[in-house]
């Protein structure tokens, strides 16, 4: 369930970014506000759950797993 309100959430980023709406007089981006807010609940959600899961494997592989996927991000090029 955690992974299909994700992937839901992503989605539906994708297809509201632009949208906007008038609230107290100014137009806001409420769609975007909220559906970010949900990815991000879904990232720590998953991180809570995963970690627990990883250490029965040992200390050394959830360390290991981490210092990859943080290098993996690092190695993607950067725009600006």
């Amino acid at each position: 369930m955690v992974g299909g309100v994700g992937v839901a959430s992503c989605l539906l980023i994708g297809a509201f970014w632009d949208k906007s709406m008038i609230i107290a007089g100014t137009s806001r981006s409420g769609p975007l506000f909220v559906l970010i807010f949900l990815a991000g609940a879904v990232d720590s959600l998953t991180s809570v759950l995963f970690y627990p899961m990883v250490l029965s494997f040992g200390f050394s592989n959830l360390c290991s797993g981490r210092t990859l996927s943080f290098s993996a991000c690092a190695a993607l090029p950067q725009r600006g």
